[in-house]
């Protein structure tokens, strides 16, 4: 589905009992659709999963041809539309983007991450992120958002609606500019990732993720 690819990706299902599924649904050009269903028992770690989209680079394979990376500071705009629905979804789990962030423009195949950013758009069953809140009801690209600053070996800031939704339009690039005037971020770092996609957490989750549509376009 280029210039995309689909990642089933079950980091942390260690310890855990049962299956994920993905698979893609339509495109229409850069445009496609997307399906993700899960049902896992128990596990370890907090997180089991984030089967995503992903539109440039990932651990062991960067996708060409996307135009990324892209400095921060360059001004150019990296504007991204989703619409999702989920059905029958039990359990903790949040449905976000997530963004890297490297050094260079020409991030190493695996690792060397200096940054990372999570949007989360719909939270459930108190799913929370890394770390804690530093600004509560901040507006970045429409909406309203708590922001919260973590560390996992390496930086994460993850903004997080106020309310839920389903359909998102902005440029992801309006949160790294917050998070450079923040003084969180420098400008001369790099986009080289977008993903999209949802996190299900430990104990007992099922569910299904349904995209509709979802784009990401370097303008």
């Amino acid at each position: 589905m280029a210039p995309y690819i689909l990642n089933d990706n079950q980091w942390g299902v260690e310890g855990a009992t049962g299956q994920q599924c993905v698979w893609g649904t339509c495109q229409d050009g850069d445009t496609i659709g997307w399906v993700t269903n899960w049902d896992w028992k128990g596990g370890t770690n907090w997180v089991l999963s984030y089967a995503s989209v992903v539109f440039g680079w990932h651990w062991g394979f960067p996708v060409a041809n996307t135009g990324l990376p892209v400095q921060i500071a360059s001004g150019k705009a990296v504007n991204c539309g989703w619409t999702f629905a989920l059905t029958n979804a039990t359990g903790s789990l949040n449905v976000a983007y997530d963004l890297w962030l490297h050094d260079t423009a020409t991030p190493p195949s695996n690792g060397g991450q200096t940054g990372e950013i999570m949007i989360w758009l719909h939270t459930q069953n108190g799913a929370g992120p890394a770390g804690s809140v530093v600004a509560s009801g901040i507006w970045v690209a429409g909406s309203k958002w708590n922001l919260y600053v973590g560390d996992v070996g390496w930086p994460v800031y993850s903004y997080v609606r106020t309310s839920n939704t389903t359909a998102a339009v902005f440029d992801v690039m309006a949160f790294l500019n917050d998070l450079v005037a923040r003084n969180y971020v420098r400008g001369e770092q790099y986009l080289s990732s977008v993903q999209a996609g949802i996190e299900v957490r430990k104990v007992n989750t099922s569910g299904t993720l349904t995209t509709n549509g979802f784009y990401c376009r370097i303008e």
